[in-house]
């Protein structure tokens, strides 16, 4: 059997991409395949299996373990366990462990949910993106409010921390249908909710139905971004209303438990290992003695079920892509998921892994935006306001060129 060589830091964080789900919503852009049977799904656990002896060795404790997708409750609370099973027969999990589990309404029940819980499950993220049925229709979901209300709350009677999803900018949305589902998410008691904007991602149905670029569609995008600025205002200020507070862009938390600690760990840049189809790793620097080799890498399985089936069957390593990153792209890396953040960008993190230059140069430019109020700059991190939260894909491109 091929092992995986390990590079650098060994992540104490895990994330389990199950590429399968009942039918693909049109604006999911995330690598997974339709109507699975049960043949597939058992192949896809052994050779899960085979995987995590691969790539993960002998480690520290994994202090978070995410399923996502797809849809991972599709494979159903036995396989879930047996999934499970496989990940602690080659790691420890801390006592406080994170684990996580994407959940479709559809895809499972009370009875369900509470075995995933006594399989270890202690959280759940759910898939609800409206509380209004045609929306539902119109995203592609195959579940209707009613059932998506059915399942946090069983989720909750089984005691799980309970994030739901819901999505905003939709077309045709009204601010009060918006306002709505931010009460009714509020309403069911949940600990967590992610509210995202509509996106439309290369190489979905929607992105495929917008019209070709004009002067009219120009004009419609310019309205829908001021639209899209007001309504993340909008969401910010109801539910900080509703006592949540956005620690980030699209996540808000009744309290600090309720965060997510496993995307508060990918958002700090700490190394992580992903198995399966499609999934991606970031792994820190490297033991070698050049240059090149030290650098932080990201590395990813090829998004293609069959061959990773294949590789594995075999003993070997699935096909993977990899990057080692310059100081450049992990000064933009951090920046970029720091200006989404609550807590800002780590100063002293950024001068470990890019230098003391680049992180002078940084906060000359940070200090620009500090005097337009887009951000706060203190002595070890730079933090962004709320207008600086809503801009921070353009102010990151800004904090990270180079000098003039």
């Amino acid at each position: 059997m091929t092992r995986c060589p390990t590079h650098g830091t060994l992540p104490s964080h895990l994330y389990v991409h199950v590429p399968f789900c009942v039918r693909k919503c049109r604006y999911c852009a995330f690598y997974s395949v339709e109507h699975p049977g049960d043949a597939l799904l058992e192949r896809y656990l052994s050779c899960l299996a085979t995987e995590l002896r691969l790539v993960m060795g002998p480690q520290p404790p994994v202090h978070t373990l995410y399923l996502g997708g797809g849809t991972p409750s599709i494979l159903g609370p036995d396989r879930i366990a047996r999934l499970l099973h496989s990940a602690r027969s080659v790691v420890s999990l801390a006592p406080d462990c994170e684990v996580t589990l994407e959940v479709n309404p559809e895809t499972i029940d009370r009875a369900g949910l509470a075995a995933c819980r006594d399989a270890g499950v202690n959280r759940v993220s759910i898939g609800v993106q409206s509380f209004h049925d045609a929306q539902l229709q119109w995203l592609g979901r195959i579940h209707d409010a009613e059932r998506a209300i059915e399942t946090v709350e069983d989720a909750l009677a089984a005691g799980m921390r309970v994030s739901i999803d819901l999505i905003y900018g939709l077309p045709g949305q009204s601010g009060d249908e918006w306002a709505q589902d931010l009460e009714r998410a509020a309403a069911l008691g949940v600990g967590h909710i992610s509210a995202y904007e509509l996106s439309y991602e290369p190489g979905t149905p929607l992105h495929a139905e917008r019209p070709l670029p004009g002067l009219p569609q120009q004009a419609e995008r310019a309205k829908h971004e001021s639209e899209r600025e007001e309504l993340f205002f909008v969401t910010h200020k109801r539910l900080g209303e509703l006592g949540f507070v956005g620690y980030e862009v699209s996540s808000f938390a009744r309290n600090v438990e309720q965060r997510s600690r496993h995307n508060l760990a990918t958002w700090a840049h700490e190394p992580y290992i992903g198995v399966g189809p499609g999934a991606h790793s970031y792994l820190g620097s490297g033991p070698g003695k050049d240059a090149a080799s030290r650098r932080p890498q990201r590395r990813w399985n090829l998004p293609d079920v069959e061959s990773w089936l294949s590789a594995l069957d075999a003993g070997g390593i699935p096909p993977f892509g990899h990057e080692p990153l310059t100081p450049g792209q992990v000064l933009l890396e951090r920046v970029m998921l720091g200006l989404r953040c609550l807590e800002g960008i780590d100063l002293e993190a950024c001068e470990r892994e890019c230098g003391a230059a680049a992180t002078r140069g940084l906060r000359r430019r940070a200090s620009r935006l500090a005097d337009r109020g887009q951000i706060l700059l203190e002595d070890s991190r730079i933090v962004p306001t709320l207008e600086g939260m809503a801009l921070a894909d353009r102010l990151a491109l800004e904090l990270s060129a180079d000098e003039d």
